[in-house]
């Protein structure tokens, strides 16, 4: 297991905005990081195309096939891919994976449309918490100019020793937070992310953006589809039962 992330009051984490934690609001916002932050599913999912295709697997996995591994453990992905071509992996296939996204995220990743102004605007603590390993995050948030918003505030299941949907995942991420579970709101695209957080008695907004064939998610988290609408969508939800 890796470092640890550092553990931080609430009001420290967005940096010392003005009102950090309104009576009977939530006290954070934990931001997924792929598909959230930064729009990096299709290129995951573009290079796991190409990738299968060499192998030869054209034809047998597609962009669209590939979009039920979001939010998905890597070792999960692989394991279905291996179902799907009938064959296992090549040893190193998840090295040579990371090292070709590595190559592309400097040229094609984006920040998700409109989550700079929403960073921005937000009066409430937020970090972000992923599946990925942390070096990874770290590249994309910093590719995209999102990484000194989440200095210190990064969380990762190769740290944590936990990954979605294991709801274990977000109720570690609150005890390192010192937050009650049913304090914080989450932010996710997936549907393993969405389980995840739901079975750790959160407030989940699921994100579709412009996907015209969103995953199916579980019940009780609050679809949206554009990210400039969050801040008024955490104004509006009730509070936390309770409170």
């Amino acid at each position: 297991m890796g470092v640890r992330p550092i553990r931080r009051a609430a009001s420290e984490f967005d940096g010392g905005s003005r009102a950090v934690s309104r009576p009977g609001r939530f006290d954070a916002v934990i931001f997924d990081c792929d598909g959230v932050l930064v729009d990096s599913e299709g290129i995951a999912e573009e290079l796991l195309a190409e990738m299968t295709a060499e192998l030869g697997g054209a034809g047998c996995v597609d962009r669209r096939a590939l979009r039920r591994l979001r939010g998905e453990r890597f070792m999960n992905g692989v394991r279905w891919l291996e179902g799907e071509l009938g064959r296992p992996l090549p040893p190193g296939f998840e090295d040579d994976f990371r090292i070709r996204s590595r190559r592309r995220f400097p040229r094609e990743l984006r920040p998700i449309p409109g989550v700079v102004e929403v960073l921005h605007e937000l009066r409430i603590p937020f970090c972000v918490a992923s599946n990925g390993p942390r070096d990874k995050i770290e590249l994309t948030l910093g590719i995209t100019g999102l990484l000194p918003r989440f200095d210190g505030h990064i969380f990762s299941a190769y740290e944590l020793d936990v990954w979605k949907p294991d709801p274990r995942f977000y109720v570690e991420v609150a005890r390192e937070l010192g937050l009650a579970a049913d304090r914080c709101v989450v932010v996710e695209d997936s549907a393993p992310g969405v389980r995840a957080a739901l079975g750790a008695g959160m407030t989940v907004f699921a994100y579709a953006g412009a996907d015209d064939s969103p995953p199916a998610l579980p019940a009780g988290a609050h679809l949206f589809r554009e990210m400039g609408a969050l801040p008024d969508l955490l104004a509006a939800a009730p509070p936390p039962a309770g409170t």
